[in-house]
């Protein structure tokens, strides 16, 4: 796997920096020798990077420490699915440079720490949300349909709010809360 994919032409782009699959579906292949029951199979789930490191933990038996988001992949090795798995994926994009503007910060007028954007795609819809007050993107993918943005009119104003909500409850469900996680005791500080 990587961390990102790249765009290779695609929309006439290149590069990784696209809120489009070139640059966001990238192919993860784990194989076990140990563990025949789902050898070779394709899972359609969403998975992160976020998962690589908790899965290797958990190969090696060891716990995923508290406050970290990702989840351990080992169960679709079993051929399962594990409980409650994510309906969606997510991805942040930060497209500024703080030693000088990029094209981004220059046409669209933001800083460099509001040069960036998020992605929250569930396989049917695609919703874009940039920071600095630039108009979101929304995208029915179920057709490969995305060149056509739907979040500009009120046809689609239902989808986009609950595609915004959708984002907004990801982020504050995986926002940093390594204290927030702790109990002060007699015994001191514990999880």
């Amino acid at each position: 796997t990587a961390d990102h994919g790249e765009m290779l032409g695609d929309h006439y782009l290149w590069g990784k920096n696209a809120p489009y699959e070139g640059a966001l579906n990238i192919p993860l292949v784990i194989r076990d020798p140990s563990r025949r029951a789902a050898a070779g199979t394709v899972v359609e789930a969403f998975t992160e990077s976020v998962d690589i490191a908790p899965t290797l933990l958990d190969w090696i038996g060891q716990p995923v420490p508290p406050g970290w988001n990702g989840r351990s992949l080992l169960p679709f090795l079993e051929g399962e699915t594990p409980t409650h798995w994510r309906g969606h994926m997510f991805a942040e994009i930060d497209i500024g440079d703080p030693v000088g503007p990029t094209r981004f910060e220059r046409v669209f007028g933001v800083p460099a720490e509001a040069a960036n954007y998020a992605i929250l795609s569930d396989g049917t819809h695609k919703y874009v949300h940039f920071n600095g007050g630039i108009a979101p993107l929304l995208f029915d993918v179920r057709h490969g349909a995305e060149g056509e943005d739907l979040a500009g009119g009120l046809k689609h104003m239902a989808e986009l709010l609950h595609y915004s909500r959708l984002m907004l409850d990801h982020r504050m469900t995986h926002a940093h809360q390594s204290h927030a996680r702790l109990m002060i005791t007699d015994d001191g500080i514990r999880p």
